[in-house]
């Protein structure tokens, strides 16, 4: 379907990983930046970071088309297998959170900041605990080719002249003198997930921190995500995704009409200003009938869905599941023609830890006392397990556009401590399943139902 693209530049900045107790080997260069417990406050918290010299050919940045390890770094677009696998897994986490989910909650994640988070996670791990990732995380992909393509996507997104991304990734190191990266491990997040790396002393002020960064990098949408950090914690690998689209085809003043009746989930009616217009493909998935709606440029597309009557968003969800039918494709095949939609203006927020929903999907050894993590640190004893994946999400619809916006932060902890001419109308005036997506591949960036609307 989309063609592979092989050693792309882009890609910059570093990541570590630690190693526990008193371990031999060199430790985390002394260059790397101090949290804010070592500076004057979190608002000094550096963006660029010095990596050990024996990791960079010069100061900060990576060779363009060499990987860290000198091998040449693969970057591709994700096969239409690739894109169906991911496209599921996408699927399969918002089902699994509709179901702990009230009746009327509204539920929004991005697939592709859990991806950024996870999959930089994945590089130090293996045995059945890597399979296990590559399956319930990837969607089947490999985990050669999810760090091929999340640099792909990290590298589009972030150069997009018509909607504005920013993709950002960091790695949050305890700054106790004892922590061993592994070389490998290393050389593959610096290559395809460019993250910043960070020494912290891991109290109160390295929280304050690394909440500063993810406010500053989700353009102030999610202000935190960070509660507390537990004794046995040692690690945050954390993604930042923000985006900001102007519709390519706005809505007019005269399509605006306020206190427009919405049916939540519960059949009690909201007063919400509904706007009328127009949209670029419509078509028809698993019983529901949706419509594509493109951001300037036609790059990026918001998509509704609506389920038929009398069916939840959750049945909807699972429904598609279960038929097997493509999303992404129906999504890039969507038919042109005169469309009428109408669309709620909404804003909401959503958080959840994923620990719990990945270990309810199946994935249970990453959280386990069994995890493999012995590729992310020198001289490992098998101490490594993830603890928590907590994952915020912030959107608002209007008029004029849309504003999203998500974190991810993976934590690490030892074990040991802790048809054409006819006219389609698709009315989004009761629960609906929307989400923002590559119009190319059809992938979601961000998923959602929104139920309720106050």
């Amino acid at each position: 379907m989309k063609k592979r693209i092989l050693q792309m530049t882009a890609i910059l900045t570093a990541v570590m990983m630690l190693s526990a107790g008193c371990r031999a080997g060199r430790g985390v260069d002394p260059k790397l930046p101090l949290s804010s417990e070592a500076q004057s406050g979190p608002e000094e918290i550096r963006t660029e970071a010095e990596i050990p010299e024996n990791n960079a050919k010069e100061g900060y940045s990576v060779n363009l088309t060499e990987g860290k390890g000198g091998e040449a770094v693969e970057v591709s677009a994700p096969t239409t297998s690739e894109t169906a696998g991911l496209g599921e897994a996408s699927f399969a986490l918002l089902s699994r959170l509709l179901s702990d989910a009230e009746q009327n909650e509204n539920v929004l994640i991005s697939p592709l900041s859990v991806f950024m988070a996870l999959g930089m996670t994945e590089n130090g791990a293996d045995g059945e605990t890597l399979k296990q990732m590559e399956k319930y995380v990837n969607g089947g992909i490999g985990l050669q080719q999810m760090n091929a393509v999340m640099a792909f996507y990290r590298q589009k997104m972030n150069a997009s002249e018509n909607v504005s991304w920013n993709i950002a990734n960091s790695l949050w190191i305890k700054d106790d003198g004892n922590i061993n990266p592994k070389e490998e491990f290393l050389n593959h997040t610096v290559d395809y997930y460019g993250a910043e790396v960070y020494k912290a002393a891991f109290n109160q002020g390295t929280v304050d921190d690394i909440n500063s960064w993810v406010k500053k990098n989700t353009d102030e949408m999610i202000p935190e995500i960070l509660d507390q950090i537990p004794p046995n914690a040692f690690m945050y690998l954390v993604n930042a995704t923000a985006f900001e689209g102007s519709w390519a085809d706005a809505f007019t003043d005269s399509g605006i009409k306020e206190d427009y009746d919405f049916t939540n989930a519960n059949r009690s009616i909201s007063k919400v200003t509904m706007m009328q217009g127009g949209a670029n493909g419509y078509f028809e998935l698993a019983g529901g009938t949706g419509f594509v709606k493109n951001y300037e440029g036609g790059e990026y597309a918001f998509v509704g869905i609506l389920p038929k009557e009398g069916q939840s968003t959750k049945e909807y969800i699972d429904s598609l599941m279960k038929k097997k039918d493509d999303f992404s494709k129906a999504v890039r095949e969507a038919e042109g023609g005169e469309i009428i939609i109408k669309l709620p203006k909404f804003e909401n927020d959503y958080e959840a830890n994923l620990a719990k929903t990945y270990q309810q999907l199946g994935m249970d050894l990453p959280f386990s006392d069994s995890a493999d993590f012995t590729k992310m640190l020198e001289n490992s004893n098998g101490d490594e397990r993830i603890g928590r994946i907590l994952h915020k999400t912030h959107i608002e619809v209007d008029q004029n556009g849309t504003k999203a916006a998500a974190a991810t932060v993976v934590e690490m902890r030892f074990k040991s401590m802790i048809p054409v001419g006819d006219v389609k109308h698709v009315d989004l005036d009761r629960p609906f399943v929307y989400a923002i997506v590559d119009t190319e591949t059809g992938i979601p960036v961000f998923i959602g139902c929104q139920n309720e609307i106050k």
